[in-house]
């Protein structure tokens, strides 16, 4: 078992600074250009996902160890500190799962699973951000250092500033224009994260107000062109309110990326105890949704048809191994990004095309 890429004993500022953590061998380059994704020709449809990467020195490892979709963690308008830690703890997964439930209330842990696929994770960050004139001048040198076949996929979310209000039309100009400074910086796509478990604010469940969520891909549409355009959604279960949001988002968007962690009470052994101070809810990510991601993408994708809606699908949840990401491909999707596994399994696209071979 490699150690974590991201060190779960330091803050989020050492992993800024000093990340990614990795001693292991880098594959040879197998620049073989030959899947289609979103109009572009890649050498894999399999990636990472927005998640501890936090700048481009770790966007550039997973491009070396051959993850061929990259996305560079979500960025703002302007600086937005991180949330006080700890940001990342272990959950204890036995007995916490139910057919693809996880309960409302998940235990952590202080030590890992000793097999690295069975890792579950509680996060809370809150969407940091360097400032628009640091993370520019960092998206620029990732997209120089990546190989050709990959693609570098820029993930923004807006903030509603202090004394303009929690206005819906503001927030859809500050994303369009979080938006545009990426592409500016050479995002290849934009991916505008609608879903954030970890914030209080308007933007962390914009999909769940179609409306809303429409009005803002409009706005980022008009502002940045044909750049190929994603939303990151969370998990919906409700039939109608999954086609309203299809219906409303499908005129603006090339593709949906599905689905962000879940939102759960995350508490120390003695099962009452909050493990994150002053915000007891947390992002529950890894082993325990991957069957709920692979029900996800089927379920969308079975929607969407029904309605003669045609979208690329990214699935993100789980992917812990091969066979995780195979499961999301049969359920319906058109590329597989891993954001857990990754940072434990960091050979993981390797695996993939060791099968592949």
């Amino acid at each position: 078992m490699s150690d974590p890429t991201y060190d779960l004993q330091r803050s989020y500022r050492w992993n800024y600074d000093n990340g990614p953590v990795y001693q292991g061998p880098l594959p040879k380059p197998t620049d073989q250009a030959k899947e289609q994704f979103l109009g572009r020709t890649v050498n894999s449809t399999f990636g990472i996902a927005a998640g501890p990467l936090l700048n481009s020195r770790w966007v550039s490892l997973y491009a070396s160890l051959g993850f061929d979709i990259l996305t560079y963690k979500t960025v703002r308008t302007r600086k937005w500190p991180c949330y006080a830690g700890p940001n990342i703890v272990v959950l204890d997964t036995v007995d916490q799962l139910s057919g693809n439930e996880v309960k409302e209330k998940v235990l952590a842990r202080t030590d890992l699973p000793a097999d690295p696929r069975e890792i579950s994770l509680a996060i809370s960050f809150g969407m940091p951000s360097a400032a628009p004139e640091v993370w520019q001048k960092d998206v620029s040198k990732c997209k120089a250092a990546l190989r050709p076949g990959q693609l570098l996929v820029v993930s923004v979310v807006g903030s509603c500033r202090q004394g303009q209000g929690q206005g819906i039309n503001q927030l859809a100009e500050d994303f369009a224009l979080c938006a545009q400074l990426a592409v500016e910086a050479g995002a290849d796509v934009i991916e505008t994260n609608y879903s954030c478990p970890n914030v209080r604010g308007p933007e962390g469940r914009l999909f769940c107000r179609p409306e809303q969520a429409s009005l803002v891909a409009r706005r980022v549409r008009e502002k940045m062109g044909d750049i190929p355009f994603l939303a990151k959604i969370g998990t919906l279960t409700e039939p109608s309110l999954i086609r309203e949001l299809l219906v409303k988002l499908s005129p603006f968007l090339d593709g949906i990326t599905l689905t962000n962690g879940l939102v759960r009470r995350v508490v120390k052994s003695d099962s009452t105890t909050p493990v994150f101070p002053r915000r007891p809810s947390a992002g529950v990510v890894g082993t325990c949704i991957r069957d709920l991601a692979q029900e996800t993408v089927a379920t969308f994708r079975r929607i969407a048809l029904e309605n003669d809606i045609f979208l690329t699908w990214v699935a993100v949840g789980g992917v812990a191994s091969p066979e995780d990401a195979e499961n999301l491909y049969l359920a319906g999707a058109d590329a597989v990004l891993c954001g857990t596994g990754a940072i434990f399994i960091p050979e993981l696209a390797q695996q993939l095309r060791g099968r592949e071979a």
